[in-house]
């Protein structure tokens, strides 16, 4: 009773539309991540920025909190 079951038989066969619309969508999925990352490259910090960035950054390195009562958030981002 090793037989397959009727689904793994035979392979998937997809219409010209079907196919048309994966590629749409491939396409689209491109661009967005182009775009997103053309527009986080222009706008990112060259460097550590002024201010607790560098002691929340170390607080996340050694996986603590820099201020107990607050910025958990950014610590955990």
């Amino acid at each position: 009773t090793d037989k397959p079951s009727e689904a793994e038989a035979r392979p998937i066969e997809w219409t010209d539309e079907e196919l048309e619309e994966l590629n749409f969508g491939n396409k689209v999925g491109i661009v967005f991540a182009v775009v997103t990352t053309a527009i986080y490259v222009r706008t990112a910090h060259p460097t550590v920025a002024g201010g607790d960035s560098g002691e929340l950054m170390g607080a996340a390195c050694e996986l603590g909190v820099a201020h107990p009562p607050g910025y958990p958030l950014f610590t955990m981002l």
